[in-house]
């Protein structure tokens, strides 16, 4: 007859028996959930855990449920199977639970939600997850608020149980939204909480276009700033040069001013914008429409001067002190498509001599 551990190292096929047992799993068999969105970092958290499952084993066991296709589903304790990994040991102990899609889900959420490492890009991924799942649960008599009067919303009772606001629950879900670039800087907190939430209204192209203006202006935009550029995008006057003159506020403080007029004191922002529409307008007044200048914005020129430049083989740091980028590469991300046009030209030259030559 075989020992209670070896009848404890049990395969997916008898999970359904042992439901809520705890069982001694093979690292082998427990397989990440395949939405997890917390991910699991090799840090100086991770060497503590793994320090502590090196001494003391792991002293709460993971929630997985059995795989159709063998072996288990991760639900909680995902760094504690890579802390086993790290500390050479070839188990763990799991509970294994019978839950279908949403409730591990929910059950992954929850079992991580809490902690204090976690990015706001993981914690808007799981409250979107945990959000939906719910959702499609539908209507439950355990979704009322605590007299029994009332349905909460989904993400209402989300926050209840995490102890934030439903508003705060909202905000976070809301940064899906955000483009990768964007949700990268909010991670590295380059972009702070409350501007992102603000931010996250724009369009894609909207926020391709800031991740731009913040490159070239080497700024990021403060809650003021995004809560102008959120109202002009809903009444669709969100362009490249509101949105630089909005971002150039920041450089203004700063420097003092950025244009003066002719007696020295200070000139608006706004006002070289408006005049270079002006001068535009006084221009096409007496032409036919085929005579017509487009109407171009103001920072339209910088990209014009900028590419003109490289198109004449001006080496790229130069253009880039010209922009007043801090670095060079700042430059050739934005400029890539005139660089590549020199690479092609380039290339042809070559190709010609060579051409020559071997003629």
């Amino acid at each position: 007859m075989p020992k209670i551990s070896e009848r404890r190292q049990c395969h997916a096929k008898e999970a359904p028996e042992k439901t809520g047992s705890v069982l001694r799993v093979p690292l082998s068999q427990l397989h990440p959930h395949p939405q997890n969105p917390f991910a699991v970092r090799d840090d100086s958290a991770m060497q503590e855990l793994k320090e502590s499952v090196s001494q003391n084993g792991v002293l709460v066991p993971a929630i997985a449920r059995p795989r159709a296709e063998g072996g288990y589903e991760l639900i909680a304790g995902h760094r504690r199977k890579y802390a086993c990994e790290l500390a050479g040991q070839d188990s763990m102990p799991v509970i294994v639970l019978n839950l279908n899609d949403d409730e591990a889900v929910i059950q992954l959420v929850d079992s991580n939600i809490q902690r204090e490492d976690i990015l706001p890009s993981e914690r808007a991924r799981a409250y979107k997850m945990k959000m939906d799942a719910i959702k499609r649960q539908g209507a439950r008599t355990d979704l009322t608020s605590p007299n029994g009067s009332a349905k909460f919303r989904s993400d209402d009772l989300i926050g209840e149980k995490d102890g934030v606001s439903g508003d705060t629950v909202r905000n976070y879900i809301s940064l899906n939204n955000l483009t990768p670039p964007l949700m990268r800087m909010v991670d590295e907190k380059k972009i702070a909480l409350t501007p992102a939430y603000q931010l996250a209204a724009l369009s894609e192209q909207e926020q391709e276009l800031l991740v731009e203006t913040m490159s070239s202006e080497q700024a990021t935009p403060s809650l003021s700033q995004a809560q102008r550029m959120k109202k002009l995008s809903q009444r669709g006057e969100l362009n490249e040069d509101t949105m630089l003159s909005i971002m150039m506020e920041q450089k203004n403080v700063i420097m003092n001013w950025l244009f003066t007029q002719s007696d020295g004191s200070m000139m608006s922002y706004s006002t070289p914008y408006a005049t270079f529409q002006d001068a535009i307008d006084r221009y096409n007044a007496d032409k036919e429409p085929a005579d017509q200048l487009p109407h171009i914005p103001f920072h339209g020129l910088r990209h014009t001067s900028a590419t003109l430049l490289i198109a004449a083989h001006q080496d790229v740091r130069t253009v880039s002190n010209r922009l007043g980028h801090a670095q060079a590469s700042t430059t050739m991300n934005i400029y890539a498509h005139a660089l590549k046009e020199n690479d092609r030209t380039a290339s042809n030259a070559l190709e010609n001599m060579l051409c020559k030559t071997g003629s």
